[in-house]
């Protein structure tokens, strides 16, 4: 029942608080706001203080030591006549945003309130690179029982293995599932907080009643030795008994550095999945989903070069995508491959700063291979010309670092598709053939004195 008896002129608690969690979103990060602020409701007013209802006492211990000077001065400029704010422990509701029948309980403290919706299977480009840890991340929410636990999936940051905890988060809420979703800078957080208030039995109440548990980031937990042997206790409970447990680091359990033999043993036990950057393949088809989704305009060979010319991670590609979008807006110009050039070689200078220089290949091949420039850059289907042509590619690509789509381009408007065939002829040939191994290494030496 909202009571406004002391304050008729204010909005009804529930009201103001979510106003204040406007406030505070802004201010705080996306994770302290999501574990700490998100589930939470005003509750009611006692005297000229605002009472917010948490799920947990070591939630209300925090929010009172770490956000109250914070949680204050938002409600200063909202509500002046509210001088304090206190937290109090209670069955927060939420309105789920889980499709199916209403609910009409409170929300189970287990539930938790992704931090980004739209990370889901569907949304999960899958190729070579991380098709193991797609497999398998979709095992452990479509079998009721699998022949591994755990599944660790390690990757490099921007990789996707948040986006592929928090899609079996996901579908264990639409599945009904009881999970648990926390990174391990939230679990260390609340293993302190929770010895601090003496209120380790609601702890382990809380992370170790349920059938499925992700923990994000695992490596924070390294040179922590009381949040080790905590997170070994609870991962021993949960593995007894049969709970499924879904662990993603950055690195394999044995280059864990801080971390206990005994803990990465454990880490061993089931699956290790690896994700490794992208293949071109797949970078392309991540742009292409990207820009629908946005509703872009941008060709494919726009998107061709992108793909092409940023190797890292999916942040970085999806980084590099929005980049040009910006630039192409700001500037009223279409996002064609001239923008898409200019606006990345900009954003990375390094991939137009060779120091082996295209003049330099194509002096060195014409004078080791007895032909002319424009032999090489010509149609003609002569076998010596053809060999100098695919020599060429091969160098630009692997000694002068150039982008597959920027050699098309100086190899006279050829495509994508016949460059990547012709770097690929080169490197087949060289298992084999000991004359173009000769050459190249002619070329390659001549290139040394250049």
């Amino acid at each position: 029942m909202k009571d406004t008896s002391q304050h008729p002129t204010l909005p009804p608690p529930d009201e103001l608080w979510k106003a204040i969690q406007g406030q505070l979103q802004v201010k705080l990060t996306r994770s302290i706001y999501e574990t700490w602020i998100k589930n939470t409701v005003g509750s009611k007013f006692d005297r000229q203080s605002l009472v917010v209802q948490v799920p947990t006492s070591f939630t209300a211990e925090w929010l009172g030591t770490r956000l109250r000077p914070l949680i204050l001065q938002a409600i200063k400029t909202i509500a002046p006549s509210v001088i304090d704010v206190s937290f109090q422990v209670g069955q927060v509701r939420h309105i789920s945003t889980i499709t199916g029948p209403n609910k009409t309980g409170p929300m189970p403290l287990f539930r938790q309130h992704l931090p980004n919706p739209r990370y889901d299977f569907e949304s999960f480009v899958v190729g070579e690179s991380n098709r193991l840890a797609y497999s398998s991340a979709r095992n452990v929410v479509t079998n009721k029982e699998t022949t591994f636990n755990p599944l660790l999936i390690c990757s490099g940051p921007g990789l996707g293995k948040t986006h592929l905890l928090q899609a079996i988060a996901k579908s264990c809420s639409d599945l009904k599932v009881d999970y648990l979703y926390v990174t391990a800078e939230q679990f260390t957080n609340e293993f302190i907080s929770a010895i601090k208030t003496k209120t380790t039995s609601a702890f382990r109440e809380k992370y170790r009643n349920v059938d499925v548990f992700l923990i994000d980031d695992i490596q924070f937990i390294a040179g922590k030795e009381k949040t080790r042997e905590g997170f070994f206790h609870t991962f021993n409970e949960l593995h007894t008994g049969d709970k499924k447990i879904v662990i993603a680091s950055d690195t394999i359990p044995n280059r864990m550095h801080g971390i206990d033999d005994r803990l990465r043993s454990r880490f061993s036990w089931g699956l290790v999945a690896n994700i490794t950057p992208p293949d071109f393949d797949t970078r392309l088809a991540i742009l292409k989903r990207r820009a629908k989704k946005q509703h872009w305009t941008i060709g494919s060979d726009a998107l061709t070069v992108i793909a092409d010319q940023v190797e890292g991670s999916i942040r970085d590609l999806e980084g590099a995508l929005n980049r040009v979008i910006s630039t192409s807006r700001a500037l009223e110009l279409p996002p064609d491959m001239k923008l898409v050039i200019e606006s990345l070689e900009s954003l990375m200078p390094k991939l137009s700063a060779s120091v082996i220089t295209k003049e330099a290949i194509f002096r060195c091949v014409c004078n080791s291979l007895n032909v002319a420039e424009k032999d090489i850059l010509g149609g003609s289907r002569q076998r010596e010309f053809v060999r100098a042509r695919h020599l060429s590619m091969y160098l630009l690509k692997n000694d002068a670092g150039m982008p597959v789509t920027n050699i098309g381009r100086i190899m006279g408007d050829r495509n994508h598709s016949t460059v990547l065939h012709g770097i690929k002829n080169v490197s087949q040939g060289l298992t084999h053939d000991i004359s173009l191994q000769n050459d190249l290494n002619q070329i390659r030496k001549n290139l040394t004195h250049v």
